[in-house]
């Protein structure tokens, strides 16, 4: 459904990469998704916002609220 940014499998692994490679350091992990590029065509559904939260349910936490705050100097 979202081939190109929303691979759940992939997401999981690349969270889980950082967090270990991390452990000692105090960071945020977090995903912006463009909700709006994924379901371009939803103009014509009557209840467009919760059809959309509904199709995005399995990254909700993602989609909504998932910012990312970087230490200085942190690569992987």
């Amino acid at each position: 459904m979202y081939d190109k940014t929303m691979e759940i499998e992939r997401l999981q692994e690349i969270i889980s990469k950082i967090r270990s490679q991390t452990s000692k350091k105090n960071i945020e992990i977090g995903l912006q998704v463009n909700v709006f590029e994924a379901t371009a065509n939803l103009v014509t559904v009557m209840n467009n916002m919760t059809w959309v939260s509904h199709k995005i349910n399995p990254l909700s936490d993602a989609a909504l609220a998932i910012l990312y705050q970087w230490v200085s100097n942190f690569s992987f």
